[in-house]
């Protein structure tokens, strides 16, 4: 990490460098931009002076092996291939530069996600630094494929997805790519539906369609990362790509998890008590939001990893009370030798682990801590990591980690059918309004319509009982009590008969039902969550653009 000076320290201290929490929301309209702490204050925070420094103990070691394994990749993709478009650079120019790093899961997310990219790129421009994309490949995928718009046969609007294969609970790093016939016949649908959507500029997605057919990786992540980085290019960004099981290789993180099973006692405990406390605050009742505690038992503790051979499912990583180094696993115990604060014992771990085929990966806080303590000068989270990073704050304060500042960043960039989704709400708003206004004050209807002999009888009937019911009576005598009873009855049944005569109702019925209609399809051509490369080329720049004059 870098040191910062002493008046930047204190003000650390005092105020760390993260999102104000009121501040941070989810944008929804077209057009709105999160970037919290602000772009200007994001640059005074990388340009303070600084010095590439030491860490205290046990840290240093992590740190100076994390940072000198992650330049290792710097002047690659992070998928395996060199990239011949970034010169290359020596370790003494590196190491000076701010490291600006975010990251996401490996899929097919939106703009609001994109915009982290766009500003980790902004933010090392404007200060010399280094821009990272962790590709979060021991994650989960929801859906292998993408959702689109497109009509039913009653001409509806609907959010459809369209994908090659089932989902499982196999990470990112284990899932294979499509095959290329499949792909092909995939991209082919995608394009065709979009095109026909009438909503969606199909330029940007054909290109990043096309990067994904020329891909010769046969695993989902290279796959989709060649092909975003060859859709950023166009771009123009500069940000390296990083799988996070290429972190998880190093000797440092091997380190880091020793750690943990060295300390899991109280290191789970503070990690438990943690939680408790983003629950009290936030008054989350579920046990399983945002996520559930760490197990402890008389036999076992559970840590914040996962344990598991590539390609299966993940498993919760669990060690003896009293042997920590002694990993439960449903074949039997996995005997590691215990972990020194420098971590001289990872690469026998190592040797152990890839005997067995197993690999051990962070679960969300732990990917954070770790990478904001030992490689990160800022971290670019999005909306849910930003408030879930108030927990790691917590845990790296109560374990004694120099853990470094982070930032929000998102943004509503919607397609240009669901623009007008809030006026169509709004609209709708007032006229249940009007409705609810209506139904209580008919007399208000026959400001412009004619009243009928009988309604005349009945608003000055009305007009009576409104009057005597404001007369509150001075004792409560049941005769009194059932007479207003009565007369709040009777007040009900006028109002009832004259909106009924006027047929004002039905036409407002009438309007509320198309409105609400249309708001549904608003809502599906408004979802903040489509593919950002739905977005055309010139939307995509115009995001870019926002981001960049913020």
């Amino acid at each position: 990490m870098t040191d910062r000076t002493a008046e930047s320290a204190r003000q650390s201290e005092s105020r760390p460098f993260h999102p104000r929490s009121e501040a941070v929301f989810i944008p929804r309209r077209h057009g709105e931009i999160l970037i919290e702490p602000s772009v200007a204050e994001a640059a005074v925070y990388l340009h303070s002076p600084t010095v590439r420094g030491t860490p205290p103990s046990p840290w240093r070691d992590i740190s100076e092996r994390a940072h000198a394994d992650l330049k290792q990749y710097l002047n690659f993709d992070g998928v395996g291939e060199a990239d011949p478009h970034e010169p290359a650079r020596g370790m003494g120019e590196t190491a000076k530069r701010p490291w600006i790093i975010t990251g996401h899961q490996v899929e097919f997310y939106h703009a609001g996600v994109w915009a982290k990219v766009l500003l980790a790129d902004h933010l090392a421009t404007l200060t010399g630094g280094t821009a990272v994309d962790i590709l979060v490949d021991h994650d989960t995928v929801d859906h292998l494929g993408l959702a689109l718009p497109q009509r039913d046969e009653n001409a509806r609007w609907k959010k459809q997805w369209h994908l090659w294969a089932d989902a499982n609970a196999v990470a990112a790093d284990g899932l294979s790519a499509p095959d290329p016939r499949m792909a092909e016949s995939w991209s082919r649908e995608m394009i065709r539906v979009a095109t026909e959507s009438g909503v969606i500029e199909p330029d940007a997605l054909r290109y990043f369609l096309n990067s994904l057919r020329e891909s010769r990786a046969s695993d989902y992540v290279p796959w989709i990362g060649s092909a975003r980085r060859a859709f950023e290019k166009k771009f123009g960004l500069r940000v390296h790509q990083v799988r996070s099981s290429v972190l998880c290789q190093s000797p440092a993180w091997l380190a880091f998890v020793g750690l943990w099973m060295k300390n899991a006692p109280r290191w789970t405990e503070i990690y438990n008590q943690a939680l408790t406390d983003y629950r009290r605050h936030y008054r989350i009742k579920s046990p399983a939001r945002p996520m559930p505690a760490l197990a402890v038992s008389d036999q076992a503790i559970e840590l914040p990893f996962w344990i598991y051979h590539c390609g299966q499912p993940r498993e919760r990583l669990v060690v003896k009370r009293g042997d920590h180094a002694t990993i439960i696993r449903p074949d039997g115990l996995l005997q590691l030798p215990d972990m020194e604060d420098g971590g001289a014992q990872a690469p026998t771990w190592q040797r152990v682990l890839d005997g067995h085929q197993l690999c051990i990966r962070p679960r969300a806080l732990t990917l954070t801590l770790y990478v904001r303590t030992f490689l990160a000068d800022l971290f670019i989270h999005g909306i849910g990591g930003a408030m879930y990073d108030e927990m790691t704050d917590q845990i790296a304060a109560n374990i004694g980690m120099p853990i470094g500042g982070f930032m929000c960043a998102s943004a509503g960039w919607l397609l240009p059918g669901g623009h007008g989704e809030y006026a169509a709400q709004e609209s709708l708003t007032k006229l249940k309004s009007r409705r609810h206004h209506l139904r209580h004050n008919p007399q208000l209807i026959y400001r412009n319509l004619p009243p009928s002999p009988e309604v005349v009888h009945l608003l000055a009937e009305r007009e009576r009982l409104i009057a005597d019911l404001a007369r509150r009576p001075g004792r409560r005598d049941p005769a009194i009590i059932a007479r207003r009873r009565e007369q709040f009855r009777r007040l009900g049944a006028i109002n009832a008969r004259c909106v009924a005569m006027s047929g004002e109702l039905e036409k407002l019925d009438e309007t509320l039902a198309r409105t609400e209609s249309a708001l549904r399809q608003e809502r599906v051509l408004g979802d903040r969550e489509y593919f950002f490369a739905l977005h055309g080329w010139e939307s995509l720049r115009q995001l870019q653009h926002r981001i960049k004059t913020r």
